[in-house]
């Protein structure tokens, strides 16, 4: 997913977290799959990023945002 550009999760998980990391000091990532929070930043907090990439059904005729917070 971190080196697969064509993999969904890469623009909605890899990017979003790479992206939003920038933001805060020092931060220490955890490892993919970490359930409840993605980063600890400086200020001992916990960081949970949440995104959404656009998905294509199998006609390519309708596509959709897929969201889901499932454990906050």
């Amino acid at each position: 997913m971190w080196k697969n550009k064509k993999c969904p999760q890469y623009l909605g998980i890899a990017v979003a977290e790479r992206l939003i990391s920038h933001l805060f000091k020092d931060v220490v990532r955890m490892p993919n799959g970490n359930p409840g929070f993605d980063f600890i930043c400086a200020k001992n907090m916990k960081i949970d990023i949440k995104s959404a990439c656009i998905t294509m059904h199998f006609d390519n005729k309708n596509p959709n945002w897929r969201f889901a917070i499932n454990k906050n």
